[in-house]
């Protein structure tokens, strides 16, 4: 279900900004109201939306608005009091003037919308509280009314952002709640839904910044195209530059291209904030700083970083939180780089003892359990610097590096590391263009057929297709890009399919 986590940091405000030109309404106070939230002054927000509720009793759209800020502050961990309380009181009063003036003309379209979006906002909320019956229903409820607003008219543009967002969701949904969704009536397209959203952002009223942030949310964490999504959270920390959560997906997507010192940068800009509001954004941004110094192999800086990622974190919602536990792990292996085994069991026990039900975390329980079996050897962590000069695009370095690993193999010695071996200096041979050489590694690979790690099999079958696609052997290349799609790898098959469809 780590999978899904994403899907709540798609904030409330998606729809919370797609109200359309109310008469009654205040615009200008409106947009001032949600350039307010993006920019992070909840308090100012909220009393801003107050006072549209004090001139507007009866309208829907401020107790929205209202909502919208306490959902926003709830999805990203924000610590202010009582903010699911709030966000629940105040979509019920939503709720109760909606439905006041539905009763009043049942073809009110403005108050469809504002019902509809705080149906689908508890829908989140309810998802999120692992309350699933409740989340369906009012998810259903919320769809049902979007698509009545598009049928009585089509040109009701803002209504399909949240439609898109839907359409979309209900499409790579996995398993079992992907069948629910179908018996409770949302079908998924993805494709249809990324439409729709295009068409909010076109034609749409009050809904440019929003879509960004939804597209850019899915580029990264659905369609892994982070050049894309880089693009949309930079406009987006432009726009709006109190916005510390923005600044932090920035960064996030740097590191995904392995542009590690601009990753770095904005890391360090937002950590400068200090803000307390964030605890957990502040841990995640000091873990991720970990992971980049982890990679430069400046690994003292990496183990300060790692240190203050998990210092003073809570459990979230009763359980250990994910940073907390391979934040342990990589201070473990931060730690043994240093020469510290001591101090890196401790780290691994810590996270060892424990029993998890989340794949994920079960994840970080199986990797501290196996380092505390086996130390790093000498050969580990020369191919962890091998690795870290690759990634950070030191391919000379990592050859030098490499090609001393290479007598060991040759030696006979090390055996059991061969395959991982083959695999690092494949990938330098194949940056540096000797991709002939590349591809003979990597069928090395293939010939051994390894189990563990096993992660190895399917991302070799992706590189040998990336380099026989850079030979221009497209059968070739497609035939093991699907083998590589066999992998239950949700990131590896995307990665795939995109493949594919260039081919």
């Amino acid at each position: 279900m780590r999978f899904l986590k994403p899907l709540f940091y798609i904030i409330v405000f998606i729809l919370a900004a797609n109200q359309p030109a109310r008469a009654a309404l205040n615009e200008k106070l409106i947009q001032r109201g949600v350039d307010l939230t993006l920019n992070m002054r909840f308090e100012q927000a909220i009393a801003l939306f107050d006072s549209l509720i004090r001139e507007y009793p009866q309208d829907p759209a401020g107790y929205f608005l209202k909502s919208a800020v306490y959902f926003w502050m709830y999805t990203q961990d924000v610590r202010m009091a009582d903010v699911a309380e709030q966000f629940e009181k105040i979509s019920d009063q939503g709720i109760e003037a909606a439905e006041k003036q539905l009763e009043k003309n049942e073809e009110d379209l403005d108050a469809k919308f504002f019902l509809g979006a705080i149906y689908g906002n508890l829908g989140r909320y309810y998802i999120m509280n692992s309350s699933w019956i409740k989340a369906y229903w009012y998810g259903k409820e919320g769809k049902d009314l979007l698509e009545e607003i598009v049928e009585a008219d089509p040109e009701y543009y803002n209504a399909y952002l949240g439609l898109g967002i839907y359409h979309y969701y209900a499409d790579i949904l996995p398993g079992v709640i992907k069948m629910l969704s179908y018996i409770l009536g949302i079908e998924g397209d993805k494709k249809k839904g990324l439409e729709e959203l295009k068409l909010a952002i076109s034609k749409g009223s009050f809904v440019k910044s929003e879509a960004r942030f939804f597209l850019a949310m899915t580029y990264m964490y659905f369609e892994y195209n982070y050049l894309r999504a880089r693009d949309l959270w930079a406009k987006l920390a432009r726009a709006y530059p109190e916005n510390t959560f923005f600044i932090l997906s920035q960064a996030r997507c740097e590191m995904y291209m392995n542009d590690y010192p601009a990753a770095l940068q904005l890391y360090k800009k937002a950590l400068a904030r200090k803000d307390a509001r964030l605890k957990f954004a502040m841990n995640r941004a000091h873990y991720f700083v970990g992971q980049i110094y982890f990679k430069m192999n400046r690994f003292g800086e990496a183990v300060e970083h790692y240190k203050l990622a998990v210092k003073n974190i809570p459990p979230k919602d009763g359980k250990r939180h994910w940073i907390y536990a391979w934040g342990m792990v990589h201070l473990g292996e931060s730690y043994e780089m240093l020469g510290n085994r001591a101090k890196a069991e401790q780290c691994y026990r810590d996270v060892a003892g424990k029993e998890e039900i989340y794949a994920y975390m079960q994840g970080a329980v199986k990797n501290a359990r196996q380092r505390l079996q086996n130390p790093l050897t000498w050969f580990d962590k020369q191919l962890i610097y091998a690795r870290n000069y690759r990634e950070t695009q030191k391919l000379d370095s990592a050859l030098v590096v490499l090609n001393r690993l290479k007598e060991e193999i040759d030696s006979g010695r090390y055996v059991d590391k061969k395959n991982e071996f083959f695999y690092n200096l494949g990938l330098v041979y194949l940056k540096k263009g000797r991709t002939s050489e590349a591809i003979a590694l990597f069928k090395k690979i293939l010939a051994e057929q390894p189990e563990e790690p096993d992660w190895l099999l399917p991302y070799t079958h992706y590189q040998i297709g990336n380099a026989y696609l850079r030979l221009n052997k497209k059968e070739a290349a497609r035939a093991h890009y699907e083998r590589a799609g066999e992998s239950d790898n949700p990131r590896l098959r995307i990665q795939v399919n995109r493949a594919l469809d260039h081919l």
